[in-house]
């Protein structure tokens, strides 16, 4: 009995010492889809934003019978560019960007032939020499980059439309300014004196346009601004020791951001209790200090230990307070996720295959016979007689015909009645209401 009491003791007091492990309960906002784990920032249900490279969120935590936030960090995925390029297709198909977020746009688009408009379309330029697509009206581009709206008229004897583009001598109109062109258009036009544009004679980027950007680094400020979520690692890092500060560029060939270290972090367990006999007076602390212990398995795992610390001030201590997000009232985020992003595995995203030939359905002609069994009789038999042998002498020990015929012809019926009305309600069921 006093090696139970004593087991019972020590396993008590390590218990105490030694709450165990738990795990935290990511940001609602965190998800996967298709394989990538995105987070989008500043958005109010989870409090995230963007510092350094980094997004920082509020996971949460079960200590006893009350939930506490505990910060995580998601490092930005490096991907981050070739993510922008899959999720920008609004903005192709004529869409304006935020006005926030030209200007990174702009950063990322150098060196490619790409342009903003000061409407926030994305397109390609014109070039000069280059025709404008039919439908777009009578315009043409200059060597200069001009566009002109252009008119035919006839043609003068002395205009020379071997020789480029020379001003016509004969035939000029009040206001207009003639020019010959050669090529694609030959002959003497007119056109305004400043050149005017039918809105934007460029074209929309195609996919081979965007392309080149998926290798690029981007800051990944771009993606906060235009409303995408930030694909992040999937690993967090809880609680970390250091705040992250600062744009980062993201990509193969970018900043990199840093690699954050988890941190221990306290949460009260109640209020200071007075020490006896101190003077001055001290206190008694006591704390859950949550120190993460992630695994590669477990990457939300953390450690809860009880701690007690000493202090000098009985005041009840606060639970910590998470980084304030900077922008309490965010713009809503778009939903940039198709049905077959979020259910990749879903019937109506599956690839269809080739349909079999037209053919003939092979048939078989059988002949089927029923036979009549008995409603509640045998197809089986009852168990035989058990017998002794006792000295010699045979002596049945137990008989085996007459519980054997109460059940066949009393119990089975039974049983076939109630499993038939079992069967109607099964079919049937009784409507509610």
């Amino acid at each position: 009995m006093l090696r139970i009491v004593t087991f019972l003791l020590c396993w008590a007091c390590a218990f105490a010492a030694h709450a165990g492990y738990a795990q935290l309960a990511p940001p609602p906002a965190f998800q996967s889809v298709g394989g990538v784990s995105t987070i989008p920032v500043g958005a109010a249900a989870n409090g995230a934003r963007y510092a350094g490279g980094h997004v920082i969120a509020n996971a949460s935590l079960n200590l006893g019978a009350r939930a506490v936030t505990v910060p995580v960090g998601f490092r930005v995925a490096a991907n981050a560019a070739t993510f922008a390029v899959t999720k920008m297709n609004p903005w192709i198909a004529g869409l304006s960007l935020a006005a926030s977020a030209i200007p990174f746009i702009l950063d990322w688009f150098a060196g490619e032939d790409l342009e903003v408009t000061p409407l926030g379309k994305i397109q390609v330029p014109a070039k000069p020499g280059e025709s404008i697509p039919a439908g777009s009206g009578d315009y043409w581009v200059l060597d200069g980059g001009q566009v002109v709206r252009i008119s035919s008229i006839a043609k003068p004897s002395n205009c020379d439309s071997v020789a480029g583009y020379p001003a016509c001598t004969t035939g000029q109109a009040t206001g207009l300014q003639l020019a010959c062109f050669n090529g694609v258009r030959s002959g003497c036009y007119a056109s305004a004196p400043n050149p005017v544009s039918p809105g934007s004679p460029a074209r929309p980027p195609s996919e081979a346009d965007l392309a080149p950007l998926a290798t690029k680094p981007i800051n990944p400020r771009a993606l906060v601004e235009l409303g995408i979520p930030l694909p992040v690692d999937p690993n967090p890092i809880i609680n970390p020791a250091t705040e992250p500060v600062g744009d980062v560029v993201i990509g193969p060939n970018g900043n990199p951001a840093p690699q954050l270290e988890p941190s221990p972090i306290r949460y009260p367990d109640g209020d200071p209790v007075p020490i006896p006999n101190t003077n001055p007076q001290r206190y008694t602390q006591p704390w859950h200090e949550v120190v993460p212990s992630p695994t590669p398995s477990e990457p939300w795992r953390v450690d809860v230990r009880p701690v007690v610390t000493e202090t000098t001030d009985p005041t009840p201590q606060p639970d910590p307070t998470p980084n304030p997000n900077p922008n309490p009232n965010p713009n809503p985020v778009a939903d940039f996720y198709t049905d077959c992003d979020k259910y990749p595995g879903s019937l109506g995203c599956t690839p269809v295959g080739t349909p079999p030939t037209d053919g003939t359905i092979p048939t078989q002609t059988r002949m089927i016979t029923q036979q009549q069994g008995p409603s509640f009789g045998g197809g089986g038999s009852c168990p035989a007689n058990l017998f002794l042998n006792i000295h010699g002498q045979s002596i049945k020990a137990l008989d085996m015909a007459q519980p054997c015929s109460w059940i066949v012809n009393y119990v089975k019926p039974v049983l076939l009645l109630l499993a038939a009305i079992s069967a109607v309600f099964i079919v049937a069921p009784k409507s509610e209401g």
